[in-house]
């Protein structure tokens, strides 16, 4: 068997028990979510040594108690994951920027893995009653793939492939609403940006797509401190042309990564 079955199969087995324990107190899937971070931090060396080159871009000299708790928060996340439905409703929130959801039927939303984006989809069904379609990495095995669109119809997402680029396409084309997470490439294509002062790829296609076909733009992302989640929205103005609106993103991402490093949940390097 492939390896990255093997690892996709080892997965699904922690996500399933990871959602099977939504029975346990919060307080308790946190216990067991900080075990498995701290062996995936031991365990896991391409990652640990990801976290730090991307933490050293924002921090002074980050130490490893820095990585271990974008590591715990990661974990956190997934054991939030279970019922988080439940807590959207309930949660206080913030929101700043423009106003969210996006009022327009057809936009393409851009966010990052920073924080939660299963709020979205929540979001939008509740004051729209309509669903998220989001872009996501296919996983392997299929069953590991199928299991992530599972779970993430329960918040009212619908999962697009990220190689299926014509259902990517004839969503915006349909007037729809699609979100995308910009800043990992992972079909190794994307437009050259500057992050951190370094040079990297992001998968910013789309927004070029956007732009030049008069779909509304948008950069969101969620936060969670204690239980309130903080949102952010910000709509690109239409008269942006693609190179500015490549450092608007970019700059937003760099303002919310500053001031929530730990809550990046990007383990691979920029």
């Amino acid at each position: 068997m492939h390896s990255d079955n093997v690892v996709g199969l080892f997965k699904l087995v922690l996500l399933r028990g990871m959602f099977l324990s939504a029975v346990l107190p919060l307080w308790l899937r946190y216990v067991f979510s900080d075990l498995l971070s701290l062996v995936a931090l031991i365990i896991c060396k391409d990652k640990r040594i990801a976290v730090y080159d991307n933490l050293s871009l924002i921090l002074n000299n980050p130490t490893i108690s820095d990585v271990w708790r974008v590591f715990s928060e990661y974990g956190r996340y997934w054991a939030d994951l279970p019922d988080m439905y439940k807590s959207i409703l309930t949660a206080p929130k913030t929101y700043s920027g423009d106003p969210f959801p996006p009022p327009d039927l057809n936009f393409l939303g851009l966010t990052f893995h920073l924080g939660n984006f299963e709020v979205f989809g929540t979001l939008i069904h509740l004051q729209f009653n309509r669903k998220l379609n989001v872009v996501a990495e296919r996983l392997k095995p299929d069953r590991l793939s199928n299991y992530f669109k599972t779970k993430r119809s329960l918040y009212h997402i619908n999962t697009i492939t990220h190689d299926d680029m014509r259902a990517v396409i004839k969503t915006l084309k349909r007037g729809n609403g699609l979100g995308i997470l910009c800043d990992r490439v992972i079909s190794g294509k994307g437009v050259e940006a500057t992050l951190f002062g370094k040079k990297t790829t992001m998968p910013l296609n789309l927004v070029e797509y956007a732009l030049r076909e008069n779909i509304p733009v948008y950069i969101s992302y969620c936060i969670k401190e204690g239980k309130e989640l903080k949102i952010f929205c910000k709509k690109l103005d239409d008269s942006v042309d693609f190179k500015k609106a490549v450092k608007i993103i970019t700059s937003t991402l760099e303002n919310a990564v500053r001031e929530y490093p730990y809550q990046w949940h990007l383990l691979s390097p920029i």
